[in-house]
C-alpha cells in the first residue's frame, strides 16, 4: 500500500512546520483518513514555567490532494526494509 506525505505546514513560510505519512490507496484515501483522525487541536507540554500553554490547532478539513508532495509517495511495505 503506498504511503503519502502530505504537507500541512511550512516553516520556510511561517511559523509551524507539519507533515503526515498515510498508508492508503489512494491519494483521497490518505486525505480522508487524515480528516478522520487528526484532532481540532494539539496541546504541547514545554518544561519551562515561563510558558504556561502551548496549543497548536489543527483544520484538517482544508487538507486536499494538493498537498501531497509529488513524488514522494513510498510502497508502506517497502519503508524501512533492508
Amino acid at each position: 500500500m503506498p504511503c503519502y506525505l502530505i504537507d500541512l505546514g511550512n516553516s520556510t513560510a511561517g511559523c509551524i512546520g507539519a507533515c503526515a505519512r498515510v498508508n492508503a490507496a489512494t491519494p483521497e484515501d490518505a486525505i480522508a483518513v487524515l480528516r478522520d483522525v487528526l484532532p481540532e487541536c494539539v496541546e504541547v507540554a514545554i518544561d519551562d514555567e515561563r510558558i504556561e500553554s502551548f496549543t497548536i490547532y489543527l483544520s484538517p478539513e482544508h487538507s486536499s490532494v494538493a498537498d501531497i508532495s509529488e513524488g514522494d509517495v513510498e510502497d508502506a511495505g517497502a519503508a524501512g526494509s533492508v
